[in-house]
């Protein structure tokens, strides 16, 4: 039967599943790779040698008109995964296990069929864990409207939800001047952050010393309140952009720093060791071994980072800024605008949201073993 895999198939398919998305496990075990040449060059060779596997079971057990759905191998693989089960039996969304004497085609809708659902159920799973959030969100401002509004409370005190809404639209142009100007300084600051907090871990790393004298140094460090060390900024450097983002860069560049080097400690010794018996260097290992490794941790510490990038602009403008939402606050508190200033945070939530969506997508980018069949 065409469709029906051996057991010899399927070691082929999970062993070329593991050559695309683990190289390195394979590099050493296969005994006909070129010699002479740089890690990584073997590396893509052995994911082009799965990625040739993949597409020959593909074109044996799969029908042209739906190998023209499946582009990546990770597709393919799924489908090829749907189709292969023990004693020649195939398991079918909705129809069960079933055996030879059905045809490819009903077997392959049946594994895109699969693909599709699971699509579609991971997108609904999504919106349902937003739903209880949206659902107290959503009764936490009825409540504060009904509040404000029956118990007469002035807008100096506790604007309603309406009323913040309605600044919102009324100052829009002189709220997008402030805001641009936060938006700068967090993001050249967090920019900043990730060269300094990257570059401290490596440096940690590579030199055990500088790490037992730096180190301490740097949790202590924390413990001084930026808000009594930015006035000094100030002083040193004047009311430009340059006080904001230092500012800023010392709030993030900790959670990256301290990540990171704890990642770069954690990777795979039995890969570090490999690479050791190939005569790997030092920075060949850190190359190929201990950075690509430390990506998820390295997301970790700037997630955290990202949401306190505003905040840390925020600080600073506070002190002493032309523009910015800080002073735009500050101002309107002053002024008894309350309105505004809850207008400012609600601007403040959305950018720390949208840069921690922006990490997001870029873990997804720079991560894709993470979620291989997504």
């Amino acid at each position: 039967s065409r469709f029906a895999m051996d057991n010899l198939t399927r070691i082929d398919l999970e062993g070329a599943e593991d050559m695309i998305t683990n190289p390195r496990n394979w590099v050493g075990k296969i005994p006909d790779l070129p010699r002479g040449i740089t890690l990584k060059d073997t590396m893509k060779i052995v994911q082009k040698r799965g990625i040739e596997t993949i597409e020959r079971l593909s074109a044996k057990y799969l029908p042209d008109k739906y190998l023209e759905r499946l582009k990546t191998p990770a597709a393919k693989i799924r489908a090829l995964i749907d189709l292969s089960a023990e004693n020649k039996l195939a398991n079918v969304p909705g129809m069960g296990f079933v055996g030879k004497d059905q045809s490819i085609d009903t077997l392959t809708k049946g594994a895109m069929s699969k693909i599709d659902k699971l699509r579609q159920q991971k997108s609904q799973q999504a919106m349902k864990k937003l739903i209880p959030s949206f659902a107290l969100l959503t009764g936490l401002f009825v409540v504060w409207e009904l509040v404000c509004m029956l118990g007469n409370i002035s807008k100096t005190v506790l604007p309603a939800p309406s009323d913040i809404f309605q600044a919102l639209v009324t100052y829009r142009d002189l709220l997008l001047i402030h805001t641009v100007q936060t938006v700068e300084e967090a993001l050249i600051g967090l920019f900043v952050a990730v060269l300094l907090g990257v570059s401290i871990a490596v440096i940690l790393f590579l030199f055990p010393r500088v790490r037992a004298a730096v180190y301490p140094l740097l949790v202590i460090s924390q413990t001084i309140p930026m808000i009594a060390l930015a006035p000094l900024l100030l002083i040193w450097f004047g009311f430009d952009l340059f006080p904001k983002v230092i500012v800023v860069v010392l709030y993030c560049f900790f959670p990256i720093a301290i990540a990171v080097t704890d990642a770069l400690h954690a990777a795979d010794q039995n890969t570090v060791d490999l690479l050791k018996s190939m005569r790997a260097t030092k920075w060949q290992i850190l190359k190929f071994v201990r950075l690509p490794s430390s990506l998820l941790a390295f997301f970790s510490g700037l997630r955290i980072s990202a949401t306190y990038a505003i905040g840390g602009a925020i600080v600073g403008e506070y002190v002493g800024a032309y523009r910015g939402l800080g002073v735009f606050m500050q101002t309107s508190a002053n002024g008894h605008a309350i309105d505004l200033v809850f207008a400012a945070l609600v601007i403040i939530a959305a950018i720390s949201t949208f840069f921690l969506g922006l990490v997001s997508v870029a873990e997804r980018i720079f991560t894709p073993w993470k979620n291989v069949y997504e």
